[in-house]
């Protein structure tokens, strides 16, 4: 099944942070397809707080999204990542990735909803996957890191 996974990092080298994701992703079960180039954004509803590097990638996978959901939620905290409290979605983060689709599914549970219901709020997400959609069809395969 072909998913995307948005990644972004606002704490250490953020760079090295999406690249150890990308590489780690195979040995989850997941083969990455195609990354869109790295877009530096400021958080969203946080001031001054460090600039995210955000990127997306075009996945295959055979994992049910559940179960890759909880893959990329351990690959998280396996490189850094602490989710808990009320306002971690305001906190630094080394990594931060999100199950942003899983081929035409729709989904709406307490523990993932997709496509992801805010997409279409971040605007740097619509432009990796309108880069995303220009490398397929034109046979690239994407930036690195």
């Amino acid at each position: 099944m072909t998913a995307y996974i948005a990644l972004g990092s606002n704490r250490g080298d953020r760079a090295a942070a999406l690249a150890a994701a990308l590489a780690a992703l195979p040995a989850l079960g997941v083969q990455v397809l195609a990354v869109s180039r790295p877009l530096d954004t400021a958080p969203l509803g946080a001031t001054g707080r460090r600039h995210f590097l955000n990127a997306v990638a075009r996945v295959s996978t055979a994992l049910p999204p559940r179960v890759l959901l909880r893959r990329l939620h351990a690959l998280e905290r396996a490189l850094g990542r602490h989710r808990s409290g009320p306002a971690r979605a305001k906190t630094p983060r080394t990594l931060d990735l999100d199950l942003l689709a899983y081929g035409r599914l729709r989904l709406r549970t307490p523990e993932l909803t997709l496509p992801h219901p805010r997409v279409r709020e971040r605007w740097f997400i619509q432009e990796a996957l309108a880069e995303l959609a220009a490398q397929k069809f034109s046979g690239r395969s994407g930036a690195g890191f």
